[in-house]
């Protein structure tokens, strides 16, 4: 973002230049590239200015400037301009003050608010919660998807509506889908919603996202891990592919044509569109479906097509309960104000202008909170090219740095083989550099582990394989099932012909090797109950020679067809290829 001054600067300076009689004046929420909510209207007015014939001009970023040169913005506009068209509702205070003053001009303003009684300031939106809903059928629809992510942006009247209206129409299709919503705070923040993405399919196992906002990028979050999408309010599937089930997409172009021509008849005809409130759906084309991915079947898009239809001919059920209301997230009972079953949507104070709560469906994470950065600091076993536990640990390191948003690291390696004053001073040292978790990479450290952890109560220590915990909140623990993969090598291996023999060469006679080269056994035993292990320890999880030497008496003294291990170096593989 540029500097606020020369923001300013810009604005204050804004050159507009009129050929022809119409002289309309955009004030955009946002950039007119970021493929959303600002593209959207971009696109619009060029089109009017196409069909009418009529010459424009537009400001970008208007809502994100401050007050003085909004105020310099829109006195610009009011003195050059017939027609005022002012992007979003985040910008209401200043059109209607600008229109108060100037009420031979005519102000449009694109916004789900209620409407002053002001014969120059018309308001216009579009039904976005009726391609949310569909979505919602279509996510719900596909095969193995059973929970679904909302990433909405600021917490108002106009968002709502479209969070609620994706779950109805995905709980019409599976009752018991799963819908989790966290907010950014921001129509456009790129950085927030990609963790806000992650966290969903991280932490709650999200198999689909949609959102609400004014980039693409949960579109490309999604596509990187192997899930699933809906874009919002330009086609996301022309960048991110195949994972983008479908859009929904928001096309001004009529409604803004139809508002700047009454504009320009002025009379009747604008008494109409300042009176009407223009709030256009699938009826007039306002609200579309963009590109389905191949992944949608004709079963799904028919289903779809229904809905569309039945939204063309105004038949618009959506917010429509056979019960009279719906109970929200709090467990209050939300009723239409005028009773009936649906919920109002045309009236100035209607239930869909003051709607501010989610549906009881819908579990409720609230705003998304993160650190602005994470410094990690890993203290490593071993070296990292020990193409064992390290290397691994080493490559986690890395994807958790790239993964994370504003996550660093840093690294010592070798430090199992330091003395306890040695792996002191690495420790010490991560603290005086302000780390806000340490990893301790191996079980070896579970004692020092413990007493840091007591020593500096305001980092997190996390603990590899760690054997036991002093009831410190502040230390975690993290390993891996290995036996699972000894028990199904050693099915492997017994499955081998000829194989009658096995060998095992353990590091050290400790719980986890031992548990493992149990498992190995095990899993042999179930496929030829005679089979025959040997296990010799060579006192150390990373000493080539010795593990060597130990192969070599296997295969020679006890006669071993097939060898493992549980070491961090591959001297066992390498052996075995040479002895053939």
């Amino acid at each position: 973002m540029l500097p606020r001054k020369k923001l300013l600067l810009n604005v204050l300076y804004f050159q507009i230049t009129f050929v022809g009689a119409a002289k309309n004046c955009y004030a955009y929420l946002g950039s007119v590239n970021d493929f959303g909510f600002t593209y959207a209207q971009h696109v619009a007015r060029s089109y009017v200015d196409g069909e009418l014939s009529t010459v424009s001009a537009y400001a970008e970023r208007v809502s994100f400037l401050g007050p003085d040169a909004q105020d310099a913005l829109l006195q610009k506009f009011a003195t050059s301009c017939d027609v005022i068209v002012v992007g979003s509702d985040t910008m209401h205070d200043v059109a209607h003050k600008f229109a108060q003053i100037y009420s031979n001009k005519k102000f449009i303003i694109v916004g789900h608010i209620p409407r002053p009684v002001i014969t120059n300031f018309a308001f216009t939106y579009v039904r976005a919660y009726q391609g949310k809903y569909i979505a919602g059928i279509i996510a719900a629809s596909h095969p193995g998807v059973k929970r679904l992510g909302y990433v909405g942006s600021v917490r108002t009247p106009s968002a709502f509506p479209n969070v609620n209206a994706f779950y109805l129409g995905a709980a019409s299709v599976n009752p018991n889908i799963m819908v989790y919503n966290i907010n950014t705070d921001s129509w456009f923040a790129p950085e927030l919603e990609r963790v806000a993405g992650l966290q969903l399919f991280s932490l709650h196992d999200v198999d689909l996202i949609s959102f609400d906002s004014d980039s693409d990028e949960l579109c490309k979050v999604a596509a990187e891990q192997g899930k699933l999408s809906i874009g919002y309010k330009s086609d996301a599937a022309i960048a991110h592919g195949d994972s983008v089930l479908t859009s929904v997409l928001f096309d001004w172009r009529q409604t803004f044509k139809k508002l700047v021509m009454a504009a320009g008849a002025g009379g009747t005809a604008w008494d109409a569109a300042y009176q009407a409130y223009e709030y256009d759906g699938f009826d007039e084309n306002a609200i579309s479906l963009g590109t389905y991915s191949t992944a949608v079947g004709a079963e799904t898009r028919a289903k779809a097509k229904t809905v569309v239809d039945a939204f063309a001919a105004k038949n618009d059920n959506v917010f429509c309960s056979p019960t009279g209301g719906f109970r929200d997230t709090q467990g209050t009972w939300r009723s239409p104000k005028n009773g009936g079953n649906c919920l109002q949507m045309e009236s100035a104070d209607s239930d869909l202008q003051d709607m501010d709560w989610l549906h009881g469906g819908i579990t409720d994470l609230g705003y998304l909170t993160v650190k602005s950065s994470i410094h990690v600091c890993y203290a490593f076993s071993g070296p990292i090219s020990d193409m064992g536990w390290t290397y691994y640990q080493n490559l986690a390191r890395s994807y958790v740095d790239v993964r994370v948003a504003g996550c660093t690291s840093e690294h010592v390696e070798n430090v199992a083989l330091m003395d306890e004053s040695g792996q002191k001073s690495v420790l010490d040292m991560f603290v005086a550099k302000g780390c806000d978790n340490v990893v301790l990479a191996h079980e070896v450290f579970s004692d020092i582990a413990n007493e840091y952890a007591g020593k500096h109560p305001n980092i997190n220590w996390i603990g590899a394989g760690l054997r036991f915990n002093q009831g410190h909140t502040n230390l975690a623990t993290a390993h891996i099932r290995s036996y699972q993969g000894k028990f199904v090598a050693g099915m492997i291996a017994a499955s081998q012909p000829g194989v009658k023999r096995l060998g095992y060469v353990m590091a050290l006679r400790i719980s986890e090797p031992m548990r493992d080269a149990n498992a190995f056994f095990l899993g042999a035993k179930s496929v030829n109950p005679d089979i025959k292990m040997t296990v010799l320890t060579v006192g150390s999880f990373y000493a080539p020679r010795e593990e060597r030497i130990a192969g070599l008496r296997l295969y020679h003294l006890y006669g071993a067809d097939v060898l493992t291990y549980d070491s961090d170096s591959d001297e066992i593989c390498k052996l075995a290829a040479e002895e053939g």
